[in-house]
């Protein structure tokens, strides 16, 4: 195999069994415990083609192993790569046995060689490993889930998901089983067209980004919600993807200290939601998100949580019945959003007073029914809403002029009407250069994009977004 290693593995055998549980697609609940790799040097390339054979040394593209089942068994060692024939179809699982550990300088690395990508057509299993990297793979399994972690073992730590695309599972394109599992990146991956939800996680700082996730939860006889993103671990990180066609929540948040930033949501039920399962009170940034065409609620806290949130230039459009819903949390802040409502009996904001603060200001609220702010539970006019609450400096109640693009176009009020001065978590710069939290004018524009000169790039965020909003350059 081109390398040392000073260990001798004995009686070691992998199970790949059908039927189990949990939506797993042809691998069993265990993919055994793998051979005792020693002390070894890694860095090398293998390959697999279905025309090669698991007698030959792996180590070229002219003598490749055959089956995922040696892939499986492999006793890889940090910075390995196995590579998949491009344009090849390979039914078996993807299953690295359980404790094969990559580094977060030198993963292990899944990924196709020659013309095209290769496809799983099963799962990728994962229990008990770490520092492993999936990335140029089609997945597309016959039953169950497309890449899943085990419910059981240590979790599934340091996980990579890089340019894969993942359609028609049955259930989950994406699930994170275990609440062990922990830092996995999911990064410029398309979901298409699932039974569940597209992404459903119970493990902590995960991060999203740059993402498209289409068409998801299309199995009715699945009785619980089905979400874009299910995210039911803390810590999560959710930035620039495009989330369209779900049949609950585009975001489903539960736990705490998660920051959604630069989403494009639109068709489902509710935009964000959040529904309190935290451990600890934290706090959830919503900030520069676009939802549109929501038949619910564009960002809604629909019961009483320990969590606050920090709710800031998003843009939302559409929404059947209410723009932002909060019930009682502990501090609120909402700035520098736009909500227009194109229904003439939904409500533009419902909120229950906090319970430690609540600021509200420079957000622009447009349409709706006759009374379209509930404040503590009443329906009331803008003006009485201003009254009761003491909030709503800056506030605007005009049409935001939006183009096809939900950008405020010329002469729309919401430009230059943002505040500078929100929040000591987000900072602002007079900077026109298309980034977030940077403005071209003499303030930031309300919504979720600026109005930029067409010299100006469009919105850039990516992965790292979290700490730029923090501490802007």
């Amino acid at each position: 195999m081109g390398r040392i290693v000073f260990a001798v593995c004995f009686g070691f055998v992998l199970v790949l069994a059908l039927g189990i549980s949990a939506g797993s697609a042809g691998v069993s609940d265990d993919p055994g415990e793998g051979p005792d790799l020693g002390v070894g040097v890694g860095g090398g390339d293998f390959y697999v083609s279905p025309s090669g054979s698991d007698s030959n040394p792996g180590t070229s593209p002219e003598a490749p192993w055959r089956t995922l089942a040696k892939v499986d068994a492999a006793p890889l060692l940090p910075g390995d790569r196995v590579h998949l024939e491009g344009g090849a179809v390979f039914t078996e699982p993807l299953a690295p046995y359980a404790g094969m550990a990559g580094t977060s300088a030198a993963p292990i690395v899944f990924d196709s060689y020659g013309v095209g990508r290769a496809t799983v057509a099963a799962s990728i299993y994962l229990k008990s490993v770490s520092g492993l990297t999936f990335e140029d793979l089609n997945v597309s399994p016959a039953t169950g889930k497309g890449v899943f972690s085990s419910a059981a073992g240590s979790g599934a730590q340091g996980i990579t998901l890089r340019n894969l695309t993942i359609s028609h599972a049955p259930l989950a394109g994406i699930n994170s089983d275990n609440p062990a599992d922990a830092g996995w990146l999911i990064e410029a991956v398309t979901i298409e067209d699932t039974g569940d939800s597209g992404i459903y996680f119970k493990g902590s700082n995960v991060v999203i980004a740059d993402s498209t996730i289409l068409d998801t939860g299309t199995d009715s006889s699945i009785a619980y919600p089905r979400h874009g993103i299910y995210a039911a671990g803390p810590d999560a990180t959710i930035v620039n993807n495009t989330i369209a066609g779900f049949s609950t929540s585009g975001i489903s948040l539960r736990f705490q200290n998660s920051f959604v930033e630069g989403n494009r949501i639109s068709g489902g039920v509710k935009g964000i939601s959040f529904d309190n399962q935290a451990t600890a009170p934290g706090t959830t940034q919503i900030l520069y998100n676009t939802v549109s065409d929501v038949t619910d609620a564009g960002i809604v806290v629909a019961s009483p949580a320990s969590e606050s949130f920090l709710v800031t230039d998003n843009t939302i459009v559409g929404a059947g019945k209410y723009g932002i819903y909060v019930q009682v949390v502990p501090a609120l802040t909402l700035a520098n959003n736009i909500v227009e409502a194109t229904s003439d009996t939904a409500n533009l904001l419902n909120v229950r007073p906090p319970t430690a603060s609540y600021s509200e200001h420079h957000n622009l609220w447009y349409g709706g029914s006759g009374s379209p702010f509930y404040w503590n539970g009443t329906a009331r006019t803008f003006l009485d809403y201003l009254r009761f609450s003491g909030q709503g400096a800056s506030d605007l109640t005009l049409a935001p002029l939006l183009d096809a693009e939900l950008v405020p176009s010329a002469g729309s009020p919401a430009i230059d009407a943002g505040a500078t001065e929100v929040d000591t978590l987000l900072g602002y710069l007079a900077r026109c250069d298309g980034h977030f939290f940077h403005y071209c004018g003499t303030a930031p524009d309300l919504g979720s994009r600026e109005a930029t000169p067409t010299s100006v790039a469009p919105p850039v965020i990516g992965h790292k977004s979290r700490s730029r909003a923090q501490t802007p350059q």
